[in-house]
């Protein structure tokens, strides 16, 4: 009997921040009887054959389903794509879709992969969604974070997708909050990325590293000198309430500014109208009236600026208030001039 064995579609590379990552896939009379990854680091071409991920035979992927994962998973920690020469990052750049993250490969092999990522669309692994005014096409699921979780923690580093702001204790594959859905993501390191360019930014940390008093904060921004620092939440609708007054409560207590950083603008005008319905917090002039998408971020911080906390007797200019997409397409300029707007009405630029 002769066996013919032939390559089943694949050996593509691809180049991402100095990582070749490589899988070949193998069949004999039509079945894959192999698949491998191969991870090779550049400077020192050092080989390290990497087997098929057992685990992602329980969520029933195949090698194609692996290596779409593997580019959210890469994508999510804040890593770069090269494309054309420029470094796509997604505390600054929009995302792309998934056919375009493939071209950070090096590779036209996307068509050899889109009949998995149609699949996982449909198994509702991956999804489509707005982000920053932008339809994509592979938001992950809680079940697609699970099965990344599983797949890649042992490989962590073989593959390169601890981020530059994750220290060595910290657990991956997915670094900071492992729950995280890519929306609150998104906010967390856009946040981070345009108030780490101001002047008197003396560092960003990250959650979970961020401990303060009370809450956890998404970022800290560390100020320079004797400047208190800032937190910055970043709030999707949950429908949590409770979750959301515990949060305010916690900051309330804490003498660190707060920048709220919300999914759309419904979302931050329902959040401080359940606060001041709850007696949280007393806004002046009365709750946000509808339609919400007729209030700017700008009208939210002034009111908040005006209006006095029944618990704590806060009334000087405090937090800021934006939404996911605002702070995205602020430029550096404009974030700069949110806070001394803040700083001037307190008399304390």
């Amino acid at each position: 009997m002769i066996v013919v064995v032939t390559l089943c579609f694949c050996f593509f590379g691809c180049r991402i921040a100095g990582v070749v990552f490589r899988r070949v896939s193998v069949a004999a009379g039509g079945a894959s009887v192999v698949c491998v990854a191969i991870y090779r680091a550049v400077q020192d071409e050092e080989v390290m054959a990497l087997d098929y991920p057992e685990q992602a035979r329980y969520y029933e992927l195949n090698a194609e389903q692996v290596d779409i994962l593997f580019l959210a998973a890469w994508w999510y920690n804040g890593k770069p794509l090269g494309i054309d020469g420029e470094q796509y990052r997604m505390g600054t750049d929009h995302e792309m879709r998934m056919e375009e993250m493939f071209r950070a490969w090096e590779s036209e092999e996307y068509r050899w992969h889109e009949p998995a990522h149609d699949e996982l669309l449909e198994r509702g692994l991956l999804r489509e969604e707005y982000i920053c005014r932008r339809k994509i096409d592979w938001v992950l699921s809680e079940t697609a974070l699970r099965a990344i979780r599983d797949m890649f923690r042992p490989r962590v580093e073989a593959l390169d997708l601890r981020p530059e702001w994750a220290g060595e204790g910290a657990d991956g594959p997915i670094f900071g909050d492992p729950n995280e859905l890519l929306l609150h993501r998104k906010g967390v390191e856009v946040a981070a990325a345009s108030l780490g360019m101001l002047a008197w930014c003396a560092g960003v940390e990250f959650y979970p590293s961020s401990g303060g008093d009370g809450e956890v904060a998404d970022l800290v921004i560390r100020r320079r000198g004797d400047w208190p620092d800032w937190s910055v939440e970043v709030l999707t609708d949950t429908h949590n309430s409770a979750q959301w007054t515990a949060k305010w409560r916690a900051y309330s207590a804490s003498d660190r500014n707060v920048l709220w950083v919300f999914e759309d603008r419904g979302t931050m005008c329902r959040f401080f109208n359940m606060l001041s319905n709850a007696g949280e917090y007393s806004l002046d002039g009365g709750v946000f009236s509808k339609p919400y998408s007729n209030v700017s971020a700008a009208a939210v911080t002034r009111k908040l600026w005006r209006s006095k906390s029944l618990n704590e007797g806060r009334g000087e200019a405090g937090d800021l208030a934006q939404t996911i997409t605002g702070v995205f397409e602020a430029g550096p300029e404009v974030v700069a001039d949110w806070f001394i707007e803040h700083y001037d009405a307190n008399g304390k630029w």
